[in-house]
Order: structure tokens, then C-alpha cells, then sequence
């Protein structure tokens, strides 16, 4: 849904206890000043051919819950 990138270990774990402490809706609106759609922005760390494959599974995998759920057979 969201990242940052940084080269210092220190500067990611400050960053992520200051995330943390904010509220949820102060942690949606960041996810949504970059990434609208909520996407999964880790399909786009494969290439291509193992990005469609992955993209296939997942959505294979929704259909599967999806049917499930449609037929009462949640999982829990």
C-alpha cells in the first residue's frame, strides 16, 4: 500500500515508531497521497513474467475466497 525508501536503518525505524503513533486516518490519508488505488505495490518488484504469475495467483486466490465466501465456507 505504501513504502519509503531510505539507505539508513536508523532513519527507517525512526520513521516507522513516528508512523505508528498517528492516528488511522492521518496513516490513510498518507497511504492515499501516493497510492490511490491501495494497489499492491509489491507486484511491481518482480519482472514481468513473474509479475503476471504472481497477478494470476492472486487473482485465482480472490476468486477461490470469493466463491467460498459465496458459499458460506469461510475460513477461520
Amino acid at each position: 500500500m505504501y513504502f519509503e525508501a531510505t539507505q539508513d536503518v536508523q532513519v527507517a525505524i525512526s520513521r516507522e515508531k513516528q508512523i505508528k503513533g498517528w492516528l488511522r486516518a492521518k496513516k490513510i490519508a498518507l497511504i492515499e497521497s501516493m497510492n490511490q488505488e491501495w494497489a499492491d505495490l509489491s507486484l511491481d518488484w518482480l519482472s514481468e513474467s513473474e509479475s503476471g504469475a504472481v497477478k494470476r495467483e492472486v487473482l485465482r486466490l480472490r476468486g477461490t475466497s470469493a466463491q467460498n465466501d459465496i458459499q458460506g465456507k469461510h475460513r477461520g
